[in-house]
Parts: C-alpha cells; structure tokens; sequence
C-alpha cells in the first residue's frame, strides 16, 4: 500500500526571487550565537526613561553625553556585580573588572568589540578607547581578542531615531543595556511635584531571567539614574574624571 498523500507545494512558487544568499563570515557567526542565546536563555527587558538632564546641560563640559553614560553604566556595574558577568548553563560568574562590550554597526555586519577595563578609565580615556575601536570595527581592522572576554555590552540605536527596543544578550554574558534616542518633555513623576522640562533617554536592559531577578536588574537602572544625576551637582574636578568608588 502506498502513500498518496500528494506532496506540499512550494509555497512561495509564484514569488519572483530577488536573490538567495546562504550566510557567511561575520553575520553567521552573529546568526549563530545570536540564535544560541535566544534558544538557551530566558531573557527579560525592563525599559525605563532616564533623566539626563545633568549631562546635557552646557555645565557638564567633561564630553559628549555617550562618553559621560558609559561611565555612568561602568560605575553602576561596580554597584551590581550580578549583571556584570557570564553564564555558562551551570555557574554564574560575576567580575570585579568591567569588560565593556559596544556594539557597532559595519558594513560588513555587526560587531561587538570590548573596551577592556572600562572600570579603571576616566570619561576622556574611555571616550579615546570607545573612538579607537569603533574605527578599527568599522574598517574591519579588529583583532579577534577585541571581541571575546566582555562582561556586560551596551547597544545605542539613538542615532538611528530608535526609542525603545529588546536588546538581545551577547552570549556568555548576562545582560545587555539598549539606548535610544533623547527627547526633550516637560514632565512631574508626581502629581505634587512641578512640573519641569527635562531631557529623556530610553534604556531598556535586557537581562538573564535565570541568574538575575527583575527586582535586582531595576536596582541597577535605579543606579545609573542616579550616577547621572549626581553630575548636576558635582563639582567640574570631580565630574572631570569620574565618579568616585
């Protein structure tokens, strides 16, 4: 007895095919480990408006605004080891050092090359790393160890006129910080408070639902906001290179 269930037809038959391209290089790799870390991990992204108001302002004349976050994200990391890490299924490793992964668009795909020690530079030095590896990225003149050994990775599609987004995690970290772009709104978060106009990023994190709790990843953001707000009032020295630990 033979089966004479017809056989499926190709369902885009009548398509007209542009072009097939089976993935290579840079964006399998990206494929690859992108897709292991959705199958592997349970990811969670908390979004969340930061004021930063602070480091707009013309006062803040330590660097662009990128640079001042970045550190802001270093020394919140410092404060919450837990997001500043690796898994690898079984053990959960948490680092005193902050490699800190930046993700870059290049015309041969994404890449994600790490700044190193990002905990032990100040805004002016991180800006010069941050600005070296992003040119070496996108000439395609990285090393392969600059983009192995991150700890925690950071995606700014601001300029992209992104506000919100689900970063997805680099794997074997633990958490990945997603930026939009900043817009300026008069705003109170109580109805008691006046109102003010102040400048808003969009931060959504993305972190790993099996070693990290949703309590624990909004303490973090809780953190960053205020490390930038601290700059309101710090003095220009203080501000100059970095917030204390």
């Amino acid at each position: 007895m033979t089966d004479s269930t017809p056989a499926p037809q190709d369902p885009y038959a009548g398509a007209t095919l542009l072009a097939e391209k089976p993935l290579r290089g840079a964006r399998r790799v990206v494929a690859r480990r992108l897709g292991d870390a959705w199958r592997a991990g349970v990811p969670v992204t908390l979004h969340r408006d930061l004021d930063v108001t602070a480091i707009m302002s013309p006062s803040s004349a330590s660097g662009g605004m990128v640079d001042i976050l970045l550190h802001a994200v270093v020394k919140s990391l410092r404060a919450h080891p837990d997001l500043n890490g690796t898994f690898d299924g079984e053990t959960h490793r948490t680092y005193r050092n902050v490699h800190l992964g930046l993700a870059v668009d290049t015309p041969r795909g994404l890449l994600v090359p790490v700044l190193r020690d990002a905990d032990a530079l100040g805004i002016s030095e991180l800006r010069a790393a941050r600005r070296a590896q992003m040119e070496r990225a996108q000439s395609w003149k990285h090393s392969a160890d600059e983009l192995i050994g991150g700890t925690f990775s950071v995606s700014n599609l601001g300029p992209s006129g992104i506000d919100h987004f689900t970063p997805i995690i680099n794997p074997p970290q633990v958490a990945i910080l997603g930026l939009g772009r900043t817009r300026r709104v008069a705003l109170s978060w109580k109805a008691s408070e006046e109102v003010l106009d102040r400048w808003l990023l969009p931060a959504s994190l993305t972190f790993d639902h099996r070693v990290c709790d949703g309590a624990s990843a909004a303490r973090f953001l809780e953190t960053l906001q205020q490390e930038i707000r601290w700059r309101d009032s710090a003095p220009e020295t203080q501000k100059a290179g970095g917030i204390a630990t």
